[in-house]
């Protein structure tokens, strides 16, 4: 799923934006809608990360070779995320967990939250908040799969249960990766043994739990 459609092919994006109808240009070689507008995006991102900012410049210079123009927003973080969970939103960049938080944490998997860049108002109707819009078909049985996941007390099911969502994801595509993050680095006391030379962190598995600090100790100087 982390390299699904993330092939760069130029002839085929450029067929596929064909076949939707989208032929005409503007003098800008930008594609016109049905209505005459051009074909416009607008990204929205938070300026805590610069490498997201980079990469969405890339895209831009990408999405141009094939008549589509994109905008870059970037905001503070506050201001970002009140512009997704209004649904005022074309699209919006954040890191992803690469995996370890699907139980956790599935908004990358499924609209489980406004948090859920993709379709805020599909998340918000699963935890019935403010601004809700029912999800078609594929998203409930997510949502459904999802509640089956921790209503199943024979613990061994419940992967079969999330393979099947996860699934569902992979057909979907919700999300597009479209960089590796940036390596973090901490600082260890030289006193401290036992310490791993690689820590996985992520936003719900709290570091550094599993690097399972109860085994550290203190060595004399």
């Amino acid at each position: 799923m982390a390299t699904q459609f993330t092939q760069f092919d130029i002839a085929k994006a450029n067929e596929m934006l064909d076949g939707l109808g989208l032929t005409e240009k503007d003098g800008n070689g930008i594609r016109l809608m049905s209505d005459g507008r051009p074909l416009q995006f607008t990204i929205d991102i938070s300026v805590i990360r610069q490498p997201r900012i980079d990469s969405a410049e890339l895209i831009k210079g990408y999405w141009k070779q094939i008549g589509v123009d994109l905008l870059i927003n970037t905001s503070d973080t506050t201001a970002l995320n009140q512009r997704v969970e209004s649904n005022e939103h074309d699209a919006a960049v954040w890191s992803a967990s690469g995996g370890t938080d699907s139980l956790f944490d599935p908004k990358y998997y499924f609209p489980s939250s406004w948090a859920a860049f993709y379709a805020t108002t599909r998340g918000q109707w699963f935890t019935r908040d403010t601004l809700p819009e029912e999800p078609p078909e594929a998203p409930k049985r997510q949502m459904d799969l999802y509640q089956q996941v921790f209503a199943e007390i024979d613990i061994p099911k419940r992967p079969a249960l999330m393979k099947e969502l996860l699934a569902i994801s992979k057909e979907e595509f919700y999300t597009i990766g479209v960089m590796q993050p940036t390596s973090d680095y901490g600082v260890v006391n030289k006193l401290m043994a036992n310490f791993p030379a690689v820590l996985l962190a992520s936003s719900e598995y709290a570091h550094p739990g599993a690097a399972n600090p109860e085994q550290f100790y203190y060595t004399a100087e």
